[in-house]
């Protein structure tokens, strides 16, 4: 268990979009994306009731809203069908289905009067799937509701308890439907939505659940405990392998941010120390690709002047936060930090957020020139498993010049360095990583040739994953790349000693 709280603050050039403005007076519920990345699905609020519309990209128009839906609930899910043709609106009492083409609504899913949906996936073979939510008493139920392609009900299945009525979702379906993660509480202890998490596999219908009190250090468990250290959101990585947290805490310092491992049931990491009091990671959401955990951090005392929107780069050893905006009393414009319900697009290149009637793209993988802060390359020439080949070659080079090498054969390991390369040295190889342009390449396709290797080409930076797998025949017909190649080999052989050929 680890605590880490690595932060880039600051209001990022590579993170600075652009604004599309909903109807006047108008105040963002939700956002989903079209699967082609098109198109933004978008729920608002505005005096005469509560608004779906469809945003083109990239102009922004809106194509069709569709109002007033009647839905009115603390939580309103929004999805949009893996076809692109759907979207689906939650609230209280039931769920709409409307054609994402035209805006016009295909039917509803009735809940019942004292129900509230708090998330919803479509499954395979048209069928939807929802966490729904007890509105009345002081504790409620809270089940699984399926339908069929028709609209028909053939499951409610309880899953656990919450206090009612439920004002945020605490709970996340996989991509792909298969899995739902949430926080609730059980018959033994009706208050356990503030520390046990639970992971269903509507597949297997197997249930796995996890008590944060046995994986937190005890000054912690006893916040939980006293209810003044609680779950807030949580988020389900789009493999299932783990699980993150968002906490809520009275006093600042702790940890506001947890990732479990699904597999071993411990903690990975915890970040983000909370700033001030009475604060909370409030929304979650996963990377398509896994590599990136966007949140969103407010206060339920004062949600207009403690704003935060962040990413946690994964896809580094020792994962760090970048800021992407942050307000505070003592900034002058308020209106600067979108950071309500943060989506990735599909390719996971940007990310849209909102705030009252504003909805931002976040461009994360702009055009920069290398080497720039916190950007590290990765390559592995592959081949560590083919008992004919050679052995595998892995380089990481830091931008400021460190180089770290090492070899693998089967499971074997052997590290060279860390090594600092000469300012020539370091300007050489990164303007070769630069030529290589690894954003623009798409990974191999074909079938691999017997004892072929796959190499692999990584570029990390604070908001985004270049990566590309090509056979070794492939790298081989890539000026840019062989090039690349020709440089990484002479760097291993000089700092090493060894006879490398790449």
């Amino acid at each position: 268990m680890v605590l880490t709280a690595v932060l880039l603050f600051g209001l990022l050039g590579w993170g600075v979009g652009r604004d599309i403005s909903l109807p006047e007076g108008a105040y963002g519920l939700g956002l989903s994306w079209a699967p082609d990345g098109r198109g933004i699905a978008v729920v608002y609020r505005i005096p005469e009731g509560t608004f779906a519309g469809w945003l083109d990209l990239p102009d922004g128009s809106l194509r069709w809203r569709l109002g007033d839906l009647g839905i009115y609930s603390w939580v309103n899910p929004l999805v949009v069908s893996p076809s692109g043709e759907k979207l689906a609106v939650g609230g209280r009492s039931q769920i709409l289905l409307i054609s994402a083409c035209h805006g016009s609504g295909l039917s509803r899913l009735e809940l019942g009067d004292r129900y509230q949906s708090l998330a919803i996936s479509f499954l395979p073979e048209g069928k939807v799937a929802a966490l729904v939510a007890e509105t009345s008493g002081v504790v409620g139920g809270l089940s699984l509701a399926i339908w069929d392609p028709v609209g028909g009900e053939v499951e409610r299945r309880p899953l656990g308890l919450r206090f009612t009525p439920a004002s945020r979702p605490m709970a996340a379906f996989s991509a792909d439907g298969r899995y739902l993660a949430f926080a609730a509480g059980t018959e033994e202890e009706p208050g356990g939505e503030a520390w046990l998490v639970h992971l269903l596999d509507l597949r297997s219908e197997t249930l796995r659940s996890w008590d944060l009190r046995e994986l937190v250090a005890p000054e912690l468990r006893e916040g939980m405990e006293a209810l003044n250290y609680q779950i807030a959101s949580v988020a389900l990585h789009p493999a299932g392998t783990e699980i993150a947290v968002g906490l809520f805490s009275t006093p600042p310092g702790r940890p506001l941010l947890l990732r479990l491992d699904v597999e071993t049931g411990e903690l990975i990491h915890q970040l983000f120390p909370g700033q001030w009091q009475s604060y909370m990671v409030a929304e979650l959401v996963y990377s398509p690709d896994g590599e990136f955990l966007a949140f969103s951090g407010s206060s339920p005392m004062y949600p207009i002047f403690f704003r935060t929107l962040g990413l946690v780069n994964l896809a580094q050893h020792d994962p760090t936060i970048t800021l992407l905006c942050q307000t505070d009393p003592d900034r002058e414009r308020l209106d600067e930090c979108p950071h309500l319900g943060p989506r990735f697009s599909p390719d996971g290149s940007r990310l849209a957020s909102l705030w009252q009637g504003t909805v931002r793209l976040w461009e994360l993988c702009p055009e920069v020139e290398l080497p720039a802060a916190g950007w590290t390359f990765y390559y592995a020439s592959g081949g560590a498993y083919i008992p004919t080949g050679p052995e595998e070659w892995q380089v990481q080079l830091e931008a400021s010049g460190e180089l770290l090498i090492a070899r693998q054969v089967m499971d074997e390991v052997e590290e060279f360095g860390p090594f600092q390369l000469s300012p020539d040295e370091s300007a050489r190889l990164w303007a070769l990583i630069q030529d290589a342009n690894l954003s623009s390449k798409a990974s191999s396709t074909r079938p691999g040739i017997p004892d072929e290797a796959r190499s692999t080409f990584r570029l990390v930076g604070p908001t985004c994953v270049h990566e590309v797998s090509l056979w070794e025949g492939d790298v081989r017909e890539d000026p840019a790349l062989a090039a690349l190649l020709l440089e990484l080999a002479s760097l291993i052989r000089r700092y090493t000693g060894e006879d490398v050929n790449l």
